[in-house]
């Protein structure tokens, strides 16, 4: 697999490209995306899991990631 897409790295413009992007992205919004992501990933183990008694705890500073974590479980019960 490595060999297969090897020439990819060998592209500067598309590192340059990426480096750019990745640079320009304010933290707090990176912050967010992890903590969305990490909810998720919760979620999705907690159901495959399927172990009894299973919980969050939340603060709710603004309950963004108390509401993201609401969509998550409503999309893994459906």
């Amino acid at each position: 697999m490595a060999t297969k897409f090897g020439f990819i790295s060998k592209i500067e413009f598309l590192q340059d490209w990426a480096s750019v992007l990745i640079a320009g992205i304010n933290p707090a919004i990176v912050h967010n995306l992890e903590k969305y992501h990490t909810l998720k990933k919760v979620h999705y183990l907690s159901t495959i899991e399927d172990v009894e008694g299973d919980y969050l705890e939340f603060g709710v500073f603004t309950g963004s990631s108390f509401c993201h974590s609401i969509r998550c479980c409503k999309n893994w019960l459906n």
